[in-house]
């Protein structure tokens, strides 16, 4: 089954692949929302935000700032895990069928 992780692995990424590197990031609160603020290498800056009922946590605000950057949104995030686990179903069919 390692092999059938690291296919679904490939196959979700390979696309996407980029050297994402974090120049800097800070978090600022504005009215009710925690906003983290990811500035990359590439000079780009992607914005998170979060509800300050919620818990800091700024590791997953920078992991949400990776998903939004190489994937636009988290919508086309969930898109292609639906997409890639489908994918992943039918190649374990098509093995076990042999």
């Amino acid at each position: 089954m390692k092999e059938a992780t690291t296919g679904v692995i490939d196959c979700m990424f390979s696309s996407e692949r980029r050297s994402l590197q974090i120049a800097q990031w800070w978090q600022t609160e504005k009215k009710a929302h925690r906003i983290t603020v990811v500035q990359w290498r590439d000079q780009t800056t992607t914005t998170v935000r979060q509800y300050l009922r919620d818990a800091n946590d700024p590791e997953a605000a920078i992991a949400a700032a990776y998903v939004k950057k190489m994937f636009g949104s988290r919508n086309k995030f969930k898109k292609r895990i639906e997409e890639t686990h489908l994918k992943a179903e039918k190649w374990t069919k098509d093995t076990a069928n042999g």
